[in-house]
């Protein structure tokens, strides 16, 4: 299993939800039961929430204050990192973002040294 799931109790605190990393025998449990439960295919559960979207799954099992907070366990694919920008080395010295490059009368320069370079 490549990707990785995270899942909630269901119960909802004064700060909401909290998700916690699971093991790939109990991601493959809850997947099953959430498959059983929203009554699809398990194919079908994995790809969506595995779409980039951040969609959850209920599996069925009520949270421990359900009477209050109604909530139910979930299972949920965890985001891919987002990839670093590409960082360009300006005529300054320092590197920065493609967008952030500005171009002053001495060459390229990053926003901090714009002033220096643009007499």
């Amino acid at each position: 299993m490549s990707v990785q799931y995270q899942m909630t109790s269901g119960y909802v605190g004064s700060m909401g939800m909290s998700w916690n990393p699971v093991d790939e025998t109990t991601a493959n449990a809850a997947l099953d039961q959430a498959a059983a439960f929203e009554k699809i295919d398990r194919a079908e559960l994995e790809k969506l929430l595995n779409d980039g979207r951040g969609a959850a799954a209920k599996t069925g099992k009520q949270s421990p204050n359900y009477y209050y907070d109604h909530g139910m366990e979930q299972i949920r694919a965890v985001a891919a990192p987002k990839p670093a920008p590409a960082l360009v080395k300006c005529s300054c010295g320092h590197s920065v973002p493609r967008g952030s490059v500005m171009s002053a009368s001495m060459g390229s320069s990053c926003p901090d040294c714009y002033d220096r370079m643009s007499e």
